[in-house]
């Protein structure tokens, strides 16, 4: 059976609640008890891409992008899961304007997958320690 889209109805209901709940933190599961064919996660993604009030309809300026990309370059040079919440927060701080959690990750994997078709790469390498002069080495005993 085809999913059901979201509609002007739905949309009511998630904004009226968010309105009354929002600082609560299951605002989502109250939403979902009372929109009974959409889960908690559903619902969050529409609040946090479409229906959020203070969202931006504008598109990401240059300077945002490259707040973004220095963002993300420190995340993956300390080896650590980009944490989108906190860019998104940060660009809002560092900006004013607050863009969609989509926004923001289909601009980086655009620029990903740019980069991916420049330099020929189908995958990121994967991390290897290399242990090249390294005195702790293991000497076998016999």
């Amino acid at each position: 059976m085809p999913r059901a889209s979201f509609n002007k109805d739905i949309d009511a209901i998630i904004v009226n609640t968010m309105k009354i709940f929002h600082p609560r933190s299951d605002c989502f599961d109250i939403i979902s008890k009372k929109i009974p064919d959409r889960n908690k996660r559903q619902i969050v993604f529409r609040w946090r891409n479409t229906l959020d009030p203070r969202l931006c309809g504008d598109s990401l300026t240059l300077q945002e992008k490259k707040f973004i990309d220095n963002e993300i370059f420190v995340y993956l040079n300390c080896n650590k899961i980009i944490n989108w919440r906190k860019i998104i927060e940060n660009v809002e701080r560092h900006f004013g304007r607050r863009h969609g959690d989509r926004k923001l990750k289909y601009y980086w994997f655009k620029v990903k997958k740019y980069q991916r078709e420049i330099t020929g790469v189908t995958r990121e390498p994967m991390f290897a320690p290399t242990f090249n002069n390294n005195p702790f080495k293991m000497h076998p005993i016999f």
